[in-house]
């Protein structure tokens, strides 16, 4: 009873021991891969939101030029492509938004990573080795 009591003691510790474990400092390469895949992200987002304005635009546009019947809804091919732009100008629209926002959130944060530090080597005896915080 006392070794199953003092084994399960140690796995216990142990486990406490690795969860306090410091997570690897990343590399500046590391952050530099990250700040270019939100730019990309920013840049996607902000051009599904540019071109969804202008479908929906122009299918708002269409639509009020559209023939109308007797009760004054639209009919006929150019109400047919008004909606057709408008769903899917909103379509571009919606996922366009939060991409452009969380892409440039994202891509500032890690912008701010990549200048925040540096490591240089310089052939002074004094200096071998510097790290360098910019704030």
């Amino acid at each position: 009873m006392k070794t199953t009591l003092l084994l399960l003691t140690l796995i216990v510790l142990s486990n406490h021991l690795l969860a306090q474990k410091q997570e690897p400092v990343r590399d500046k390469r590391f952050y530099e891969i990250k700040e270019m895949k939100y730019t990309r992200l920013k840049k996607t987002g902000v051009g599904l939101t540019v071109a969804g304005s202008v479908f929906a635009i122009a299918g708002i546009i269409t639509l009020s030029n559209a023939e109308t019947d007797s009760y004054g809804l639209p009919i006929g091919n150019k109400a047919l492509i008004g909606w057709l732009s408008i769903i899917g100008g909103v379509g571009m629209l919606s996922p366009g938004i939060p991409l452009a926002i969380i892409g440039s959130i994202k891509s500032k944060k890690y912008h701010e990573k990549v200048n925040s530090f540096s490591l240089e080597t310089r052939l002074t005896p004094q200096e071998l080795l510097s790290l360098t915080f910019k704030f």
